[in-house]
């Protein structure tokens, strides 16, 4: 019996040896798992600083293009007539003109009646041009 008791703790002790190389193994295979995910998580935070440094840029960004859009509305409503709207704008323009012509007005008709006065002294109709050299009559 001692022999086959031999032959058990033999193999007992072969089974043993064989679980713990390949608890070893398997550990060391953990810790180079381990190892490979720190390596990982440490890249994985340099891409999470920069993810953090491009979103604040892109808040920047957003900032101006809000203050640019806010300065583009204020021109708008400047041009528009403080949001008149086009009808606001043709009635600004038909305010100009309407100066425009009372103002010019008179000054037409002085060059009309000048024109007229200058033909009936020269002999020539009104609305002639009067800037050439007058014919000798």
């Amino acid at each position: 019996m001692s022999e086959a008791g031999d032959g058990l703790n033999s193999g007992r002790i072969r089974r043993l040896t064989q679980a713990a190389l390949n608890v070893d193994v398997t550990l060391g295979r953990v810790e180079e798992t381990a190892s490979q995910i720190g390596v990982s998580l440490d890249h994985f935070k340099d891409v999470l600083d920069t993810f953090d440094s491009t979103l604040t840029t892109f808040a920047d960004t957003l900032t101006a293009l809000g203050a640019s859009i806010d300065d583009v509305d204020r021109m708008l409503e400047q041009i528009l007539g403080t949001r008149q709207g086009p009808d606001g704008l043709l009635e600004r323009a038909e305010r100009v003109l309407t100066t425009v012509d009372w103002v010019l007005t008179p000054l037409t008709m002085a060059r009309r009646i000048s024109l007229g006065v200058l033909g009936a002294v020269t002999g020539r109709s009104a609305g002639r041009s009067v800037t050439g050299p007058l014919p000798a009559d």
